[in-house]
């Protein structure tokens, strides 16, 4: 999920609240990250949001989607990559509460952090990758890309301060 290949990017970072100290740290150190990369032209723009809820309170929320509905959107472009949001993300069934009766319902556990990446050309946004993913492989080495792996591989040497050392020529 190269940047280059991109003519206008605008990343969306989903992040839990309510973050203990020592992870909250980490988030911004995250959000200052995505803050260089658009100070250095390497994205447009960026938005820091919480994870939406899990369920719709109100009839005239509809305009944003439910936690739900926007892993599923994540699911359909993870399908379509030939990628898997897990182990980040996942579902399970567990039983309602005893007050509830032995009914099943569905589980869904996201990532403290994740990034949405989008293609921002045009009158609306394409998603174009999301992070963290694993790409499955062959023999179960399976190769999952956290956030800090792909802010890495996108951050360009002058962000991260490391040297670039030209290749020999021959």
């Amino acid at each position: 999920m190269a940047l280059e290949a991109r003519e206008s990017v605008h990343v969306e970072c989903y992040v839990r609240s309510q973050l203990p100290g020592p992870v909250a740290e980490r988030a911004n150190t995250i959000v200052g990250r995505l803050r260089r990369l658009r100070d250095h032209d390497r994205l447009d723009s960026f938005r820091v949001v919480d994870w939406p809820p899990v369920h719709r309170h109100l009839e005239y929320s509809v305009s944003e989607p439910t936690r739900d509905e926007l892993v599923r959107t994540f699911e359909r472009w993870a399908d379509r990559s030939e990628v898997t949001l897990e182990p980040a993300f996942r579902r399970r069934e567990s039983l309602s509460s005893p007050l509830e009766g032995d009914e099943l319902h569905g589980r869904l556990r996201v990532p403290v952090v994740a990034l949405a990446v989008y293609d921002d050309v045009g009158p609306s946004e394409t998603l174009c990758g999301v992070v963290p993913y694993t790409e499955p492989r062959e023999q179960g080495q399976d190769r999952t890309v956290t956030v800090a792996d792909w802010l890495a591989a996108v951050e360009p040497p002058e962000l991260t301060g490391q040297v670039q050392v030209p290749k020999p020529t021959t």
